[in-house]
C-alpha cells in the first residue's frame, strides 16, 4: 500500500495527470465532487456494471487535470475530483446496455 501512495504522489507531483470517469452517455460534463479514478480498467468496469443496471449505455471519459483538484476518496481506486466544470472530454469507450465495451465509433448514435 506504501508503494501504491508513493506511486500516486509521483504521478500527480509531474504536472497534469490523467483521470478516468464512468458516466452515463447522455452526461457532456465532469463537475466537482464527481468520483474519477486514474485506471481505465476500474472505469471500463464501472461503466460495463453501470450499463446493465441502470439499462442505459455508459461511457468513459478521459481527461487531463492539475494534480491539486484530485483528492482521495472513501473507495480504493477512486478519488474525487475538486476542480470547476470540465465540458472537454475525450470519449475513449462505450459500454452498451448488455455491458460490452466498444469504441465509441462502433457504436450506433
Amino acid at each position: 500500500m506504501r508503494l501504491l501512495r508513493e506511486y500516486i504522489k509521483r504521478l500527480l507531483s509531474e504536472g497534469e495527470t490523467k483521470v478516468y470517469r464512468a458516466m452515463p452517455l447522455s452526461a457532456n460534463s465532469i463537475r466537482t465532487g464527481d468520483y474519477v479514478t486514474m485506471s481505465r480498467k476500474f472505469a471500463q468496469d464501472h461503466a460495463a456494471t453501470s450499463s446493465v443496471y441502470n439499462g442505459e449505455p455508459f461511457q468513459v471519459v478521459m481527461m487531463r487535470v492539475p494534480p491539486e483538484t484530485v483528492v482521495d476518496a472513501d473507495n480504493p481506486g477512486e478519488y474525487l475530483y475538486k476542480g470547476p466544470e470540465v465540458s472537454k472530454l475525450l470519449k475513449l469507450d462505450v459500454a452498451t446496455e448488455e455491458g460490452d465495451i466498444v469504441s465509441p465509433r462502433r457504436y450506433p448514435k
